[in-house]
């Protein structure tokens, strides 16, 4: 199979974006290695070719790229993809790049739910944790399962942590007050429940 290279642009001051005709095929190239290969706007690219600029070129550097984005902090699946994915790696070395991950464990969507939950526990309610972990895709599944090991004392303490912050400064008796507090602890996720106790304990 013979590609067609439909576009080179400036993709910053360093390096070129080369789309091919097959639409879906986008990746970028450094300058220097764009013009050792000799790419041309209307050129023709081999799939020989093709593979091998994946071979020798983009893969070691996705593997860069994916550990780079791991070095500061454990990232989940759905994080790293859209990471590669503004970088403009074609999707199946973004698929390559995980697997290679996932072969060295540094990846694991599951250990990565279980540690944020033990660092937010007891500081921020049950909803915004799932919530958080479901925007970074964690799994349905996965989510389940881990709402069982959050308990109710779990949640009141992080209420009431959520609570005293807030209200430092604020005079409780007034019913204006204590309606922002209440919509302020409703909208971090915190039930009728715990807030109703928690206003009537501090009154």
């Amino acid at each position: 199979m013979t590609y067609i290279i439909t576009s080179v642009t400036d993709y910053d001051k360093k390096r070129k974006k080369i789309s091919l005709d097959d639409g879906r095929l986008i990746f970028l190239l450094y300058k220097g290695e764009w013009l050792r290969l000799g790419l041309r706007e209307g050129g023709e690219l081999s799939e020989a070719g093709l593979s091998d600029i994946y071979e020798h070129i983009l893969k070691p550097r996705i593997k860069k790229r994916a550990l780079y984005y791991l070095k500061s902090s454990d990232k989940t699946e759905r994080e790293i993809r859209r990471k590669l994915r503004e970088s403009l790696y074609p999707e199946e070395l973004i698929d390559y790049a995980l697997d290679f991950l996932k072969s060295y464990d540094f990846v694991d969507d599951s250990r990565y739910a279980e540690n944020f939950i033990n660092a937010k526990r007891g500081r921020v309610s049950k909803r915004e944790m799932l919530q958080k972990l479901r925007q970074k895709g964690i799994s349905a599944e996965a989510l389940e399962s881990l709402k069982e090991s959050l308990t109710d004392e779990d949640e009141h303490a992080a209420a009431k942590k959520t609570f005293e912050k807030y209200v430092r400064g604020r005079d409780l008796s007034e019913p204006k007050e204590r309606q922002r507090v209440w919509r302020y602890l409703a909208s971090k996720g915190y039930g009728p429940d715990t807030i109703s106790e928690l206003l009537n304990d501090n009154m």
